[in-house]
């Protein structure tokens, strides 16, 4: 098994031109029958998946943004790991936190 790599269209150069196929086609089919149907994708950030959520977002998907929640954690003094542990922070963040998540992720959302 090989953790974190990408295949197929996630391994191409167009990804950040062009929408995944494949979720083009998952909406297109459930929006057919269930027209308000909201299909929502965990969209993490880091390495590798830089510009994850415009392609989602392109794509038909809501992306759900795995920094926000880490973000929305650190203005409480938490820290919200990857596999969901949460840890005491030393110090609480400011709500400037939250103003540069938003900043950051939405620079480039269509």
């Amino acid at each position: 098994m090989i953790r974190n790599e990408n295949f197929g269209y996630w391994n191409t150069n167009t990804m950040e031109s062009y929408p995944n196929p494949f979720f083009i086609k998952l909406c297109k089919t459930l929006w057919q029958k269930f027209p308000n149907f909201m299909i929502i994708g965990e969209c993490w950030g880091g390495f590798k998946f830089e510009h994850r959520q415009i392609i989602l977002a392109r794509s038909g998907v809501i992306p759900r943004l795995y920094k926000l929640p880490q973000t929305i954690c650190s203005l409480f003094g938490k820290k919200l790991h990857r596999d969901g542990r949460i840890t005491n922070l030393d110090k609480k963040e400011s709500v400037v936190a939250l103003k540069n998540w938003y900043d950051e992720s939405h620079r480039a959302v269509p």
